[in-house]
């Protein structure tokens, strides 16, 4: 979750190439509209998103190439915060590994930090965390890797519900199957521990495209926890699910009421030349038995919905966008806390948690060269339920009907612009304003300037 309330310089190196592009990077934004602009659609994806090795042209004898790529970075905001980190990342044929450690005075001021402080402090700095790293192997149709991140799984852009990369990172392992259209995926990993109840995530889903217009993806995302509870084989099953394995009392911890799981089903279209749709559907509680209808219990559902509209001219990119996210009140909130969509006490999905909707229309511009600029204006109404708060509380009312948005309503217009500017090959700059006018705080403006270096880059 990107926490709001700074001013910020940073210089950033980006190194990568089978993780995920960061999206502060000029090649994550030019993609992000290009696939708006319905180009590049064999690249698109539900499960994640771009990565760098599927923009490398490939030799003609396989899949094989050795590349290296070093980053060092510092942030710094208006309180005095700072951030020293750097990544590393080298690949060699099919294998790979990556590393990205990060040191900083203040953990509450910088994007997705989730470090613990220490009571004391060297040269400035009291905590650190290594935010990326792991090793993988990955070829056309395979790719295996285990260490630490986050999962990002959506279509469309900035739309995503259940899991996202505003989220603090997790140790997992992932695997991935690719054949023809199709594409398989599987992660289980390790989120926290919180008053001795071990807390595990797992996902697995399905996707089909025809690589071209449309993309349609399933999948079922669980979060599963005990005292002390290790992690559980039945889960690591990657060709089963939650249901089964609870009702036939296949896990190591015997009952229905030590995991819950959130179902997906993804759609990515174009729609000839000018359009672009992107829908979203969570299920969390599905109510089918009379007995739970007959008692007021209620569905817990979210939805996210995004339309593009390409008005490209003479190869400068225009895309106008309007979109609505909406997740109810019950959503990602279970009987047991443990089993909440958060981690860190920060949502794993939406940043803003549950219990609540944004809608917002914008433009972004791309000038097929150097220069991408991105405005936004909305709305967001977030109600008391949310797990944004009270991260670990059960769900209240017995899952029955309630306010939507429930209790106090946090209540915010927005205004957002973002440009980023290809100075040279190696240098970016970056400013992104952000104007909130708040029901319950006070209003507030926001103002984040980058620069991105890219310091050395090895291909051979």
């Amino acid at each position: 979750m990107i926490r709001k309330n700074r001013l910020t310089f940073f210089i950033l190196l980006a190194v990568l190439r089978s993780q995920y592009i960061p999206n502060n990077l000029f090649i994550y934004n030019k993609n992000e509209i290009l696939f708006d602009s319905g180009k590049n659609w064999i690249n698109n994806t539900i499960f994640g998103s771009l990565s760098f090795q599927q923009l490398v042209e490939q030799p003609s004898d396989g899949f094989s190439h050795n590349n290296r790529t070093t980053v060092i970075g510092l942030n710094f905001n208006q309180k005095s915060a700072f951030e020293i980190f750097g990544f590393q990342n080298v690949m060699h044929n099919n294998f790979y590994f990556y590393l990205y450690p990060r040191i900083v005075s203040d953990p509450n001021g910088f994007q997705a930090y989730s470090g613990i402080p220490r009571d004391i402090k060297r040269s400035g700095f009291n905590s650190g965390e290594t935010h990326l790293s792991g090793i993988g192997f990955q070829n056309e149709n395979i790719l295996f890797q285990i260490g630490r991140g986050s999962e990002n799984w959506a279509a469309g852009n900035d739309i995503e519900l259940v899991l996202s990369y505003d989220s603090p990172p997790y140790d997992y392992f992932k695997f991935q199957y690719i054949y023809q259209n199709a594409k398989f995926i599987y992660f289980h990993g390790f989120l926290e521990n919180k008053n001795n109840y071990n807390r595990y995530i797992t996902g697995r889903g399905i996707e089909l495209t025809n690589k071209e217009s449309m993309i349609i993806g399933f999948s079922e995302i669980v979060i599963y926890s005990g005292l002390n509870r290790p992690i559980d084989i039945g889960y690591m099953n990657p060709i089963s699910t939650h249901l089964e394995i609870e009702l036939n009392n296949r896990q190591n911890t015997l009952g229905t009421e030590n995991g819950n799981a959130v179902w997906q089903i993804s759609i990515d279209n174009l729609i000839g030349e000018k359009f672009r749709l992107s829908n979203n559907l969570i299920i969390d509680e599905l109510v089918l038995d009379q007995i739970e209808l007959d008692s007021g219990k209620v569905n817990g559902v979210g939805w996210s919905s995004r339309i593009a509209y390409n008005f490209s001219i003479d190869e400068k990119i225009f895309i106008l966008f309007g979109s609505m996210s909406s997740i109810g009140t019950h959503t990602f909130r279970h009987g047991d806390g443990y089993n909440n969509f958060v981690q860190r006490n920060y949502p794993i999905g939406w940043e803003y948690g549950s219990d609540g909707y944004e809608y917002k229309i914008g433009c972004n511009y791309f000038n097929s060269n150097n220069l991408i600029i991105k405005t936004e204006i909305g709305n967001r109404f977030i109600g008391s339920n949310s797990v944004l708060k009270n991260h670990y509380d059960e769900y209240t009312n017995d899952y029955g009907s309630m306010p939507f948005p429930s209790g106090s309503i946090d209540k915010t217009f927005f205004v957002n612009t973002y440009f980023q500017w290809n100075y040279n090959p190696s240098t970016t700059l970056i400013l992104d304003l952000n104007y909130n006018i708040n029901s319950i705080h006070n209003n507030q403006l926001f103002v984040q300037i980058g620069m991105t270096i890219n310091l050395l880059k090895k291909n051979e």
